[in-house]
């Protein structure tokens, strides 16, 4: 896996200062997110799917918000979840979740699990930034 640097080095993520607000922002737009993600059934699993991606990649944007970057990138806002512990697995996980969407039918099995994942992190960086 490509390592966090190699995008700065690229200029798809930039330097710039702390921004708070648009971390919290994220979050919150994350909570709403995960409620409506709640309502759906599995018939609107494309939806759904599409919608936990939008708020895994929130997490990242977020994370990276509070750490003075900006993301342009899909593949470097998920390689930086790694600098927060997350394993190679779980971003190559990750990674896959998106592309999966552009070839969709896919596998359902694997969004619980997503799912889960999110209402974990979401809480977490609630309370970190609140």
């Amino acid at each position: 896996m490509i390592e966090f640097k190699y995008y700065l080095d690229k200029g798809e993520v930039k330097k710039v200062r702390r921004d708070v607000a648009l971390a919290k922002s994220l979050i919150n737009n994350l909570s709403d997110r995960e409620k409506m993600v709640l309502k759906y059934s599995l018939k609107d699993a494309l939806i759904i799917y599409e919608n936990l991606y939008d708020c895994l990649r929130e997490i990242c944007d977020a994370l990276l918000a509070l750490d003075e970057y900006k993301s342009y990138s899909h593949q470097a806002s998920i390689t930086y979840l790694r600098k927060y512990g997350f394993d190679e697995v779980f971003v190559k996980k990750l990674d896959d979740f998106q592309k999966q969407i552009l070839v969709f039918p896919c596998s359902l099995i694997t969004w619980p699990e997503t799912c889960f994942r999110i209402l974990i992190t979401s809480w977490f960086w609630t309370l970190l930034i609140s």
